[in-house]
């Protein structure tokens, strides 16, 4: 990349904030050599033959995208950028829906194909399985969550599925690997990326920017909750209204600009008093909410060091019971709203163990949920719980072990 006063090389342009003018990305099988202020790029296939002058490229096209993404500089408290992205919610919700054109052209590159994979890897590959269960459940489409390292066993299926592929970074390198495979099979694909210029940008057949901004914390938290709001979105496009899912997402996104504030940690509390010198805690959840137990799961695991482990509620009877005994802290979905549910919290309390219901009183101990705990929200308790617990237990959420 260029800067002002010289070459820099880097894995990402944030590295130099607010210096870089240009920047030249490497294509596979590239290698740059940089004496000074100039730049030569070669093929190490062909070592002594040039490649043509690079094209450098504005890395963002307006000054105030240059600023948004600047690095913050500093010393700051531990889960200072956790908590204000958690409160960032509000605005990053609706960012990612795109104007009739762009989803024209969604509807363009789906075609007549019938099959959506769904693919990431981490934080997005939970994300993945939640935006396949809307767009299962809400369109006549079918679709399939797909790990994006295990993409390879659905190779049979490129004739007629498309592959839609979430990352934050745009740089993930298993969901890159599931791409290029996608394409090799002649199956399009469509990104829903954070990072503007990133690799997944470039290789993308149509690319939608989340347009959430930063995440500096480690945990996903407003890029998650983006992410489930674009699939909010498509499962509304294709059933051919998608203002619908466009208003009730501005709705969400007004409801909690009052909800996400610092009052509402007094909430979690007792929670957070009574699992944080615990060693494991189970989460279940189902059908529309068996995802957002799972990703709140790693939110758990990765931000407090607590085992962390999620479940279909259905699967509790067989064999996962076994491990549930007397004060073992379980974190119900959708209690009070599913008969079935009502049914797993009677059985896990004959076991003994502590309920902790998300926007239920109907547990031992209970969460409030955001927004009237709509499926694109609910992830928000979790995410509050997970810094609330993290700081508890003396760990930085915005730069854990991991």
């Amino acid at each position: 990349m260029r800067l002002e006063h010289g070459l820099g090389i880097a894995s990402d342009v944030l590295a130099f904030p607010g210096e870089v003018t240009d920047c030249y990305p490497l294509a596979d099988g590239e290698c740059a050599h940089c004496y000074g202020k100039s730049l030569s790029v070669f093929d190490l296939n062909e070592p002594n033959v040039a490649c043509s002058e690079p094209s450098w490229q504005s890395y963002l096209d307006e000054a105030s995208q240059l600023e948004a993404f600047g690095q913050v500089s500093g010393v700051v408290a531990p889960g200072t950028h956790m908590r204000s992205e958690i409160f960032d919610q509000w605005r990053t919700l609706t960012l990612p829906i795109p104007d009739q054109q762009t989803g024209e052209k969604v509807l363009e590159l789906l075609g007549e194909r019938q099959l959506i994979l769904v693919t990431g890897a981490g934080g997005a590959g939970l994300v993945a399985r939640q935006i396949a269960f809307f767009l299962r459940t809400q369109t006549n489409y079918r679709a399939l969550a797909v790990s994006a390292s295990e993409l390879a066993a659905y190779e049979g299926f490129a004739e007629y599925a498309i592959l839609f592929a979430l990352s934050q970074s745009g740089e993930t390198a298993d969901t890159l690997c599931a791409i290029e495979a996608a394409q090799g099979w002649g199956m399009p694909n469509l990104s829903l990326v954070n990072v503007p210029y990133s690799t997944m940008t470039r290789h993308a057949d149509l690319f939608i920017q989340l347009g959430a901004g930063p995440e500096h914390c480690v945990l996903s938290t407003k890029s998650a909750t983006a992410q489930i709001a674009f699939g909010y979105w498509l499962s509304g496009l294709l059933c051919g209204d998608s203002c619908k899912p466009t208003d009730t997402l501005q709705g969400l996104g007004s409801a909690l600009t009052n909800e996400l504030t610092e009052d509402v940690f007094e909430q979690f509390s007792d929670v957070v008093e009574y699992l944080f010198e615990r060693s494991s805690v189970f989460l279940l959840g189902k059908g529309l909410y068996h995802a957002s137990a799972e990703l709140a799961a790693l939110n758990l695991k990765e931000a407090t060091y607590i085992h962390a482990e999620a479940f279909c509620a259905g699967d509790l009877k067989h064999g996962v019971i076994a491990l549930i005994e007397s004060g073992t802290p379980v974190i119900l979905f959708g209690l009070g709203e599913d008969p079935y549910m009502d049914g797993v919290a009677a059985e896990l309390k004959s076991r003994g163990a502590k309920i902790i219901a998300i926007g239920s009183e109907q547990g031992n101990l209970s969460l409030p949920v955001f927004a009237g705990g709509h499926p694109v929200t609910v992830q928000i308790t979790c995410q509050i719980l997970a810094y609330l617990l993290a700081l508890r237990r003396a760990v930085d959420p915005d730069r854990p072990g991991n």
